[in-house]
């Protein structure tokens, strides 16, 4: 930024020293009209006109500039939605991965696990009866 202002600095002194060297009068043809300046006046007039041009031009890209920004800000915002929208349907899953990873019983061990809960009831059966009997005699 300061080196385009030091540059149009320069640009500037240049165009006066050069208007300047040049300050002849002239006849100027501006539509339908013949106007006598200087021709100093004329090349101070003519970048002044291009410097408003190029303002013009650089507002316009500016203004582009922002539009896109303000775009790409809303595009990363939604991104950062989907992200988080994302993130939380891998927790799910892992948590749904975990839950499947547990180990499962196998028929086999289920009816061991069975069996013994059977000996177990047959024991506490057993053990009533011979209260049972005890107490009657």
């Amino acid at each position: 930024m300061q080196i385009g202002f030091i540059f149009s600095l320069i640009f500037a002194i240049f165009i006066a020293v050069f208007a300047l060297q040049n300050s002849a009068s002239v006849d100027v043809n501006i539509l339908f009209t013949k106007v006598n300046m200087s021709q100093a006046l004329i090349i101070l007039i003519s970048a002044c006109f291009g410097a408003i041009i190029v303002a013009i031009f650089g507002f316009i890209r500016q203004f582009k500039m922002t539009m896109k920004i303000r775009g790409l800000k809303k595009e990363i915002s939604d991104f950062s939605v989907i992200k988080q929208e994302h993130e939380k349907q891998i927790e799910e899953l892992k948590k749904q991965l975990e839950f499947k990873n547990e180990p499962e019983i196998t028929e086999q061990e289920e009816r061991n696990i069975s069996d013994d809960s059977m000996k177990q009831n047959m024991e506490i059966v057993d053990i009533l009866q011979k209260k049972d009997d005890d107490n009657k005699n």
